[in-house]
């Protein structure tokens, strides 16, 4: 099952477009082969110099200041606990021998649901992020693990609603700090990996760990969107 399920992920992020293995040289008949990628390099003497991350995370968290004119209540007494956010996050780096300095943006949200209030409510969240992280991918010659860290800014939207009404609510852009680590997953499946790397340069694919704190607003404007979290997980395709 397990070997099943990363199949399927390298065939949802793989576009088999580079393909071809040799080229006809048609002014003097030879036929020249193109100059195979060594993919038993160790990954941090094969890599470029410039790298593109795609990833997919979840995070789960609480507005643990956050309440609302509509209801007069906190978000506790509305939602009472935590609530899932997903995020897709796209982000370009820069290879160095010391690890690699990523800049990315993400965009995503969560909508969370209940009626302990004594009334039906719904609250959608959105989140818009700019990160610069630091990842020590160096630290082996394959990136087993590789811990990181660094600045995410956020910009957060809440929209709260019951049957009759909506209340709309953002944030000022907000910078917080997120650590976490990165745990490879290609030796799970090295051929697949192999492959993937072959045909449309897939580096490395990573289960992601991380932590991420963010500071609140204090606009008097709107309420406080201070995004409590208590943790993340995603998946993290690197070319």
């Amino acid at each position: 099952m397990r070997s099943v399920l990363l199949k399927l992920v390298f065939c949802l992020v793989v576009s088999p477009f580079a393909f071809a293995e040799e080229a006809h040289n048609s002014t003097n008949g030879l036929v020249e082969k193109e100059q195979e990628i060594n993919y038993d390099r160790p990954y941090r003497d094969r890599r470029s110099l410039w790298g593109f991350v795609f990833a997919l995370q979840s995070e789960s968290g609480a507005l643990s200041e956050y309440s609302s004119t509509l209801t007069n209540m906190t978000y506790s007494q509305m939602f009472g606990g935590k609530f899932q956010t997903i995020e897709l996050h796209l982000s370009a780096k820069l290879n160095t021998r010391l690890g690699s300095l990523s800049l990315g943006v993400g965009a995503g949200g969560g909508t969370v649901k209940d009626n302990r209030s004594g009334q039906d409510l719904a609250l959608d969240l959105g989140k818009k992020s700019v990160s610069a992280l630091f990842y020590l991918d160096t630290i082996f010659p394959e990136p087993y693990l590789v811990p990181y860290g660094g600045v995410v800014a956020v910009s957060w939207s809440a929209n709260l609603k019951n049957s009759a009404t909506n209340v709309i609510s953002t944030s000022p852009v907000l910078v917080g700090s997120q650590v976490g680590a990165l745990i490879q997953l290609n030796w799970m499946e090295s051929s697949v990996a192999r492959n993937a790397y072959a045909s449309s340069g897939v580096e490395s694919t990573y289960l992601d760990v991380f932590l991420a704190q963010y500071p609140g607003s204090t606009s008097e404007n709107s309420p406080n969107l201070k995004f409590v979290s208590s943790w993340g997980a995603g998946l993290r395709v690197e070319y």
